[in-house]
């Protein structure tokens, strides 16, 4: 826009300028011979009225910015939603739920692979259970040097992972067991005992800041230094695998 309106300014001088050179010819007397008949004023014409056919007039909306970036002086939090494009699959898989109103994926997995590693280690481990038959909870973000500990509230229980970690643990109620996570990746952790049972995933990451969504699919990132990033969202247990990505400017 301010391109055009700099383009403007010499056009419309310039036609002043022509306007001030033009010379003056003084315009010719009236004479009863020549004089003009006089000028009857026009009706002004009023539009039809609307049809019941014609469409009414609806305003569109803005659509919003997906993510969106909070921002102050000092750091910016990305926030947004993960939602599902296209036909829904069907049958439904058991983890895939998708909300009616914003069409947002839980259990997404959503973190930053450029920009400054900000996000230490936590001393405390991320706790993976067995839970009425099910891992819980189903997908788990960690950071590269945290730990995980198993354990399970029904009788016994089993863990069999691979990936950026491997272990394979049997325990019964009341014992724990903790493992640590020194490499980056994706961990899938199943049973053998229950074959069936949905597998449980662990994100690991690299000191990047990451979150899981929640039940609309919302998702919100902790504070980041300003700068140019670029956002993964990655549904593990979904047809396809699918990875979305997204880039953002705090």
């Amino acid at each position: 826009m301010t391109h055009r309106h700099d383009l403007a300014v010499p056009l419309l001088l310039s036609l002043l300028v022509g306007c001030s050179r033009t010379s003056v010819t003084p315009a010719p007397q009236n004479t009863d011979s020549n004089k003009s008949p006089p000028i009857q004023a026009v009706k002004k014409s009023t539009p039809p009225p609307p049809t019941k056919s014609d469409p009414p007039l609806t305003k569109i909306p803005t659509r919003k910015e997906n993510p969106e970036v909070i921002k102050n002086k000092e750091s910016g939090i990305i926030h947004g939603v993960i939602r599902w494009e296209g036909t829904e699959p069907s049958p439904p898989t058991p983890r895939l739920r998708i909300d009616s109103t914003t069409h947002g994926i839980s259990q997404t997995a959503v973190w930053l692979v450029s920009g400054k590693r900000t996000i230490p280690a936590s001393t405390e481990p991320i706790s993976l259970v067995v839970e009425q038959g099910e891992y819980r909870p189903h997908v788990v973000l960690a950071q590269r040097g945290n730990s995980v500990e198993l354990g399970t509230i029904d009788e016994r229980a089993d863990f069999q992972a691979s990936g950026a970690a491997t272990f394979s643990e049997t325990l019964k109620r009341g014992n724990k067991r903790r493992f640590p996570l020194s490499s980056p990746g994706l961990i899938e952790v199943r049973s053998q005992l229950q074959p069936k049972r949905t597998p449980a995933y662990i994100w690991v990451l690299d000191g990047s800041p990451g979150a899981i969504s929640g039940t609309e699919g919302r998702f919100r990132l902790p504070p980041v230094p300003p700068g140019d990033y670029e956002l993964v969202g990655m549904r593990t247990g979904t047809p396809g695998n699918p990875c979305r990505r997204a880039a953002c400017r705090c």
